[in-house]
């Protein structure tokens, strides 16, 4: 980025970069919200609205239409973000972001709990000592 090239992020990808993925979920309920889309349910949730022709035809971002796809029911903003599909939308928002060099690649790896399961199992299951059986 220092090179003078400019990276044109969606506003989404901006709440995501400032505030996580509640912050994109929210932007991508505003989205939603202004095309019509979404309107407010029983308090505190959201449910699908009906979108008048115009704004049907034009299609949401791809964070905003995997939000959409999730409002079968009405729902409160802070259950759409666990909700898987939800999860998956905002880690495939990560990837082109992480190729732009604005966020870090984690670097897969066993966590501590999987660390001390396998230690248990070759504390159980010990690895032969020779080549022959």
């Amino acid at each position: 980025m220092g090179d003078g090239t400019a990276v044109r992020l969606e506003p989404h990808e901006i709440a995501l970069l400032g505030g996580g993925p509640r912050a994109a979920v929210t932007v991508a309920l505003v989205e939603l919200y202004l095309r019509g889309r979404v309107e407010a349910g029983p308090p505190g949730t959201v449910r699908a609205g009906v979108a008048d022709a115009a704004e049907a035809e034009r299609q949401p971002s791809g964070s905003a239409a995997a939000v959409h796809t999730c409002l079968r029911v009405p729902v409160s903003p802070k259950a759409l973000v666990k909700d898987p599909e939800i999860r998956l939308a905002v880690t495939l928002m990560r990837i082109p972001l992480a190729e732009a060099g604005l966020l870090r690649h984690p670097l897969p790896g066993p966590t501590r709990a999987a660390r001390r399961h396998v230690r248990g199992q070759r504390h159980e299951h010990p690895l032969p000592t020779s080549r022959t059986v």
